[in-house]
């Protein structure tokens, strides 16, 4: 039987043969949030590898769009990078000589450069102090602009933009304010709370923040002067909008189409009480919602259901859009526990055309641990 990490990173994350870092450091607060939702250490550790490897999969689509197919001279910078959730993947895709990680926690970014081999810088709490000398291609913030008030927003965009190079390019994620309700949306375009996942920080210096695009525009036009800004709804994680930012006439960066890809979730992993399995979540294609996504479950190689996700999925629309409605799945495998062991590997992948994407690879025990959306079995039950 296939290891279960094995067979992970090999399906989800990509890394087929080994090569990936999977030591999280035990300071690590963002595991620790993944942890404090889902309840499960090990199933937590997947969550966050699988964060790192979908951003790591961005960044890679857009160095690829930006400076072609040989990445080994771009000089990367991850600003914000805390313990490595992220770069522990870039190394994947850039040499990690050329990468440096900078937070402002410093024993984070010590970490980072003893485990992963790339360089270091510390951050400070003034952006106006930022006064490096380097200069780098690519600038990735992310997750920092979605925990800044007003005040500290836009002298932020006007450091990490001095940091580029003539042709570089910066990208940052926000929560956008259309992941608020319309009577939460602030008319000056940011609301912020003094509240974050991050206990160590100061809660009035990084918090959470929602911005409409307007807002984002307007504090690059005063901090950073006419630029090339385009927006990418949803590009980080299928939630957190993404801002990519370059010289003023960029004609490269505003031609630059994003590729979504499929977006999927395995919302319920259930034993009901007669021994069967009863799976259900959602998967579409982001880009062509008319392309059917094909749903197929194995245990231990072994296909044990397969079928179109065309249940209807309210909560699917609202994150996607309408025409994403019908993309929801349910599964029943029968008499699981009579054939199966809970060590047995559990896959469940979308295909659609040329495209795949994994939505869980691991122990079948594990897996039964999810069970965050009530509504994925009312969907299929009413659906």
């Amino acid at each position: 039987m296939p290891d279960a990490m094995d067979t992970f990173r090999a399906r989800r994350l990509g890394y087929a043969g080994g090569g990936l870092d999977e030591t999280i450091h035990p300071d690590d607060e963002m595991l620790a949030v993944v942890a404090d939702r889902l309840g499960v250490d090990s199933r937590a550790r997947m969550s966050y590898l699988t964060m790192g490897a979908d951003l790591a999969q961005v960044v890679e689509q857009l160095a690829y769009a930006r400076f072609g197919a040989d990445l080994t001279s771009v000089r990367v910078l991850e600003f914000a990078s805390g313990y490595g959730r992220n770069v522990r993947h870039l190394v994947h895709v850039f040499p990690p000589q050329n990468i440096t990680v900078s937070d402002i926690q410093e024993p984070a970014v010590a970490v980072c450069v003893a485990q992963f081999g790339v360089r270091g810088r510390s951050s400070v709490h003034d952006p106006a102090e930022l006064a490096w000398e380097d200069r780098f291609d690519l600038v990735v913030v992310p997750s920092l602009f979605s925990h800044l008030p007003d005040a500290s927003f836009g002298p932020w965009l006007r450091a990490l933009a001095e940091l580029l190079t003539e042709d570089g390019l910066l990208a940052f994620s926000v929560h956008g304010d259309h992941l608020q309700p319309p009577q939460d949306r602030s008319p000056d375009g940011i609301s912020f709370a003094p509240e974050s996942e991050i206990d160590s920080l100061d809660r009035a210096e990084y918090g959470t923040s929602h911005v409409s695009d307007a807002y984002v525009a307007g504090r690059l036009a005063e901090a950073v002067g006419p630029v090339t800004h385009v927006v990418v709804r949803r590009g980080f994680w299928g939630h957190q909008d993404l801002h990519l930012v370059a010289r003023e006439n960029d004609a490269a960066l505003a031609a630059y189409r994003h590729r979504h890809g499929i977006a999927s979730s395995l919302d319920v992993a259930v034993l009901t009480a007669e021994g069967h399995l009863e799976l259900a979540g959602w998967a579409t294609d982001v880009d062509d919602p008319s392309v059917p996504v094909q749903v197929r479950v194995t245990l231990d190689d072994v296909v044990v259901a397969e079928g179109p996700a065309r249940v209807q999925r309210d909560q699917v629309a609202h994150a996607c859009g309408p025409a994403h409605v019908d993309s929801g799945y349910w599964f029943l495998v029968p008499n699981v526990v009579r054939f199966h062991a809970l060590d047995a590997v559990l896959l469940v992948e979308a295909v659609a055309g040329l495209k795949a994407r994994c939505l869980w690879a691991g122990p079948l025990g594990v897996a039964l641990t999810a069970n965050r959306y009530a509504e994925a079995r009312h969907g299929a039950a009413t659906g």
